[in-house]
């Protein structure tokens, strides 16, 4: 169950870091996103900076396993 939570954390880390490297990308290079909407693109950077937040944060990481 804790490799699987590792495992789930470590996708959940790399998303979220395409995520905002992909908005980052975007907001900077606006012809090839096909879109001018900033607002379309701090909401991929936010989407992909609250997967990281959700992935690194040390309150999860101590969680004890749980028997169910």
């Amino acid at each position: 169950m804790k490799t699987l939570r590792t495992l789930i954390r470590i996708v959940g880390a790399l998303l979220g870091l395409a995520l905002v490297v992909l908005g980052v990308y975007w907001l900077i290079n606006p012809i090839i996103s096909g879109t001018e909407d900033v607002v379309f693109n701090f909401s991929i950077i936010g989407l992909g900076a609250m997967f990281l937040l959700w992935a690194l944060s040390s309150r999860y990481h101590k969680a004890p396993d749980k028997e169910w």
